[in-house]
């Protein structure tokens, strides 16, 4: 399942992913979980099904027309019945697979950063769970009692203490987790992405 860990401020926002994924037969292999709309600065993650958040990218990448945060916000319910409808061709669909995806930016309607989180099962008539967005830590699990504080994932040292206990859990589950951490930090004008090791599963653990 990966891991998803994001913050949103007023003037910033911060969001983390690891790139471990993992194929039918159980083989691990780096992939990328975050993406950007550059022109609007606003970040696409997620965890779940990694086609389910490129091909949510897609809609708003291909798009005509303005494409702010806001109008990304304003049809991000009508884009994921759109992207769910679209899924129902592909071989091996099913509607009890999950998506769990955060959107974020900078609104010039609330004139700050802003960020929602998307989850639900693919069932296109099922109505899409759309929360405002101010931190989240998934998984978030008690097993991360072992931390004696659960950091807040607004700092790059947060984010890797985080990331270290999640993909180590998230290994002995026998899915997705670890490789290297994604960091995108987002302020009005700007988005910054950079890719840090962290003392979970690496490449060489593999």
């Amino acid at each position: 399942m990966s891991l998803l860990n994001a913050w949103v401020g007023k003037t910033r926002a911060m969001i983390g992913v690891d790139t471990d994924s993992i194929t039918p037969e159980g083989e691990h292999f780096d992939t990328s979980k975050l993406l950007i709309l550059p022109h609007a600065g606003v970040v696409f993650a997620g965890r779940g099904d990694r086609l389910f958040v490129e091909a949510l990218f897609q809609y708003f990448y291909r798009g005509t027309g303005t494409i702010r945060f806001d109008e990304v916000a304003e049809h991000l319910s009508n884009a994921i019945r759109a992207v769910i409808e679209h899924m129902r061709s592909l071989p091996g669909f099913s509607s009890e697979q999950d998506y769990q995806v955060v959107v974020a930016g900078w609104s010039e309607k609330l004139q700050r950063m802003s960020g929602y989180f998307a989850h639900g099962v693919f069932d296109v008539n099922a109505t899409p769970a759309i929360d405002k967005l101010g931190q989240i830590v998934m998984p978030h699990d008690p097993w991360l009692d072992c931390l004696r504080e659960i950091p807040t994932p607004k700092e790059p040292e947060s984010h890797l203490i985080l990331a270290a206990v999640q993909s180590k859990w998230l290994r002995q589950q026998g899915t997705a987790g670890g490789g290297r951490l994604v960091l995108a930090e987002l302020t009005q004008d700007q988005v910054t992405v950079r890719t840090l090791s962290f003392q979970g599963t690496s490449s060489e653990e593999r």
